[in-house]
């Protein structure tokens, strides 16, 4: 995959947000059922139509892929000699 493919995976990104204080029960039940959810047909299609592949994954997968994510964009952004304006 290339960097511009990249670009256009992270612009679709998804994700749910709660407190840092709810439970972990609540917060595994939760991403079990989206899960469950984005499995299905229905939600497979659209997701499809809109150029989209939902993963899924688990609180601690997604936390795992964001650290990455912000490694390989930190290396890249520095290799690169990118600034801001």
């Amino acid at each position: 995959m290339n960097s511009i493919q990249t670009l256009v995976q992270i612009s679709s990104l998804r994700r749910s947000k709660m407190s840092a204080s709810t439970p972990a029960a609540i917060v595994e039940q939760l991403s079990s059922e989206v899960r469950k959810a984005l499995a299905t047909p229905v939600l497979q299609e659209r997701t499809a139509q809109e150029g989209a592949k939902p993963v899924g994954s688990t609180p601690p997968e997604f936390e795992r892929f964001l650290r990455d994510e912000i490694a390989k964009w930190t290396r890249i952004i520095r290799d690169l000699g990118l600034k801001l304006d």
